[in-house]
């Protein structure tokens, strides 16, 4: 019974968690959609919108940006944590309008992520 609850806790705080990051990110998404075709040149601005400033001070946590664009759409990756070693993927795809997320050791989910990405022109984005 123990394990069930724990599965239950780590499943719900992974929601929770998840939830909070999406909602501080919105803007960073919002502004990289504003700057098509070229958002890589406003890099430096996308990390300072309020929401993501306290969320990255609560969470202790300050990810750099991975961004895939062309002139009309774009992923944006983050990595994100998990109980294993690989670690996840967080992701916003501008042609789905959603965040998603996938362990990295899954092949299945990283074809798929490298098949919204081919073709598409990258940067690194950090915050300054």
């Amino acid at each position: 019974m123990g394990l069930v609850i724990a599965a239950f806790l780590a499943d719900w705080a992974s929601t929770l968690a998840m939830s909070g990051f999406e909602q501080a990110y919105v803007p960073f998404a919002t502004q990289v959609g504003a700057n098509l075709p070229d958002p890589c040149r406003a890099a430096g601005r996308y990390f300072q919108a309020p929401a993501i400033t306290v969320y990255n001070q609560q969470t202790g946590c300050d990810r750099p940006a991975r961004l895939h664009h062309d002139s009309t759409r774009f992923v944006l990756a983050f990595q994100g944590g998990s109980a294993d070693i690989d670690g996840s993927t967080i992701y916003y795809d501008s042609a789905a309008g959603a965040w998603l997320k996938f362990h990295n050791d899954s092949s299945d989910a990283r074809q798929v992520y490298a098949g919204l990405t081919a073709g598409l022109a990258e940067c690194v984005l950090v915050a300054k």
